[in-house]
């Protein structure tokens, strides 16, 4: 299977867009959804998924929701339904089929493969454009363009915002601001101030050894450990964004909202800000340093597996952890497994808070957003087309469940399908719980007993829940730290 030739559900917001742009137009999605077979399997033209009642409840959602694309509304519901889900591959069938070639090609570009053969003697033959020697010339009279002034740098300042508790923000927090210079933060006396610390980036290289020893590296770039000494020796880590974060709204997006984000939350179970550096070469962030590293590294070493125990200890602190953000009305949108370090007890702590959002929960609405951000195999379908709300958070924390099973990790590369896929595939289509049960990871422990009477299954259970493909099925943070309470009060000896 080519890596490229993903599901329909995980086509991102700008995919979807450019294939609503084709379709919607003449209602082209009438004559793809009047194909499109009720199995996969099925090589019966008659076998189909869609009657026009369908078609008239799509048309109804699109008039309800003012602006809502038509194919938008047909791809998400086809890519989210049946037991096998469709892929570009067979979007791109069905669409040559009944010669859509334009929107065929548009999917043969994100495949990479080449555009399908028009036929020579129809409607859908390739128009041939006139030799460009035989058109007649007209000349252009160039338009005068104004004097170029160099924008003047400015510093940007921190907003009174960010040592307050109101929660007013009306952007995304990681939208483009690639026009704007470096953040500065000022000294600022008052009793609102947060307890972190704005350190000179020289001081951080001195901490550090110039930057010496790596503990961690990731997308946004580069953890190093440090020491700060007064009257004992503290170790932290220092998060370095790459140069290329440094040149890209983005990223300092991400830094900001971090410091904005720390500026409001306390709880056992994030990551402490310690402070941050900003009038250096680089942007850094300091923590306080987690000697058992990510939960993600944990489970990748089978020398040293966790103990079962532990694994449920630790997913009931990551619950609480995200119920936490979700009761102060605010979305992580980058729940997963790497985000989660653990201390010396092994008591865990959601970190990297760059891509936090405001939740309006209180209003059950979903947010929209242009900027697609997170990573693939912890988000939910919803989330590629840049809808954004609690349940995205309670999705990756279904993988984290998985992972904490199986010890699997989140992707797999050779058969290039996320964990979730992979269990849900294997539930959906096997005749015996023993499937499933053979995949749980026994360098664990003998996980509270069998199948039946033991931890393994109910953890199962809660993870399928937590991965439902409508979101309004998934449960919320709280019933699920409830869930899981009574799992260890019923099963922990």
């Amino acid at each position: 299977m080519c890596a490229l030739d993903k599901e329909i559900r995980k086509l991102n917001i700008h995919e979807v867009g450019g294939l609503s742009d084709i379709l919607d137009y003449n209602n082209d999605w009438q004559i793809l959804m009047d194909i499109i077979p009720a199995d996969l399997n099925s090589e019966n033209p008659l076998d189909k998924k869609y009657t026009w009642e369908d078609v008239m409840l799509i048309e109804n959602e699109a008039r309800r929701v003012d602006g809502k694309s038509c194919t938008k509304i047909l791809l998400e519901e086809w890519g989210t339904s049946g037991k096998v889900r469709p892929r570009l591959s067979t979007l791109r069938e069905l669409l040559i089929k009944v010669q859509l070639f334009r929107a065929a090609e548009y999917v043969s570009e994100l495949l990479k493969v080449p555009y399908p053969e028009r036929p020579s003697d129809s409607s859908a033959a390739k128009v041939s454009a006139p030799d460009v020697d035989q058109l007649p010339l007209i000349p252009i009279v160039p338009t005068p363009q104004p004097e170029y002034h160099a924008p003047i740098q400015m510093p940007i300042v921190l907003p009174p915002s960010v040592y307050s508790t109101s929660n007013n923000e009306e952007q995304d927090p990681v939208q483009d601001q690639s026009t704007q210079p470096i953040i500065t933060v000022p000294h600022d006396t008052s009793s609102k101030k947060p307890e972190f610390m704005n350190f000179p980036y020289s001081t951080l290289a001195n901490v550090t050894n110039n930057f010496s020893i790596i503990v961690g590296e990731g997308a946004c770039g580069t953890v190093y450990s440090g020491k700060f000494y007064s009257d004992v020796e503290k170790k932290v880590a220092v998060k370095r964004l790459d140069k290329q974060g440094m040149n890209t709204g983005l990223k300092k997006g991400q830094f900001q909202n971090e410091i904005t984000t720390f500026s409001k939350l306390n709880h056992p179970n994030l990551i402490n800000l310690l402070g941050f550096s900003c009038d250096g070469e680089f942007l850094c962030l300091i923590y306080p340093y987690m000697k058992n590293g990510s939960l993600c590294d944990n489970l990748a070493v089978k020398t040293k597996s966790l103990h079962w125990k532990s694994r449920l200890d630790i997913a009931l602190g990551i619950a609480n952890g995200i119920g936490y953000l979700h009761e102060s009305e605010l979305i992580h949108r980058d729940i997963k497994t790497a985000n989660v370090l653990l201390d010396d007890r092994l008591l865990p702590k959601l970190s990297d808070f760059g891509l936090v959002r405001l939740s309006v929960s209180e209003t059950g609405r979903t947010i929209m957003t242009n900027t697609v951000v997170g990573t693939e195999c912890y988000m939910p379908s919803e989330a590629f087309n840049g809808e954004i709300s609690e349940k995205m958070d309670v999705f990756g924390y279904g993988v984290i469940l998985l992972e904490l099973l199986t010890g699997l990790p989140p992707y797999n590369e050779h058969i290039q399908t996320s964990l979730a896929d992979f269990i849900i595939e294997i539930d959906s289509n096997s005749s015996s719980e023993g499937t499933i049960d053979s995949l749980i990871d026994k360098t664990a422990g003998d996980w509270g007993g069998d199948w039946e009477t033991g931890v393994s299954n109910p953890v199962y259970q809660l993870a399928l829940n937590c991965l439902e493909d409508n979101k309004n099925n998934r449960p919320d943070m709280k019933s699920i730290i409830e869930r899981l309470e009574n799992i260890k009060k019923y099963t922990v000896r």
